[in-house]
């Protein structure tokens, strides 16, 4: 069966600063590891930490939204291995929104007993991808067969 609605997402949101952190991280621990005389368990650690940084820019997410029976399914994977994958019921759904959680958009259902459940998070989209988090708000209320609540923006209060 075809899914109704699914979205890829990497895992990392901003690849270049994490980059930028996967490298300075490598290089001090090398640096550490020349510093020590280049014992065995700094190049060890220097190497597999590496390793695990680089690797972790091919951490990807996967969601999945079917109409006919109503669930969520999540799925993460390194690169094509999948290492998670979590199913949430969505029988119960009665509405869907967008709404602004400073300073991300999020996409979530609600239920008929008061209870919201996050479809997505964008992170630090506030301002660039209101107009795509509302149609994809839309887009889940039509899969579902709810209804369909559009975006609001946050109860922000400052305080003095």
């Amino acid at each position: 069966m075809k899914p109704a609605l699914e979205l890829s997402n990497p895992v990392i949101a901003n690849r270049p600063i994490h980059g930028m952190g996967v490298i300075v991280i490598v290089l001090f621990l090398f640096h550490f590891a020349r510093l020590s005389g280049y014992a065995l368990w700094p190049v060890i650690a220097g190497l597999f930490f590496g390793l695990l940084s680089v690797a972790s820019l091919y951490f990807r997410s996967t969601l999945v939204v079917q109409s006919s029976a109503p669930h969520l399914s999540r799925s993460w994977a390194l690169l094509t291995i999948p290492l998670f994958k979590k199913q949430i019921d969505l029988s119960d759904a009665a509405w869907s929104q967008a709404r602004l959680d400073l300073p991300d958009l999020v996409v979530e259902v609600g239920t008929r007993t008061g209870a919201t459940i996050e479809i997505v998070r964008f992170k630090n989209a506030y301002g660039r991808k209101v107009p795509e988090v509302a149609r994809l708000s839309t887009r889940v209320a039509e899969i579902l067969h709810v209804e369909d609540r559009g975006y609001r923006e946050a109860d922000v209060h400052l305080h003095p």
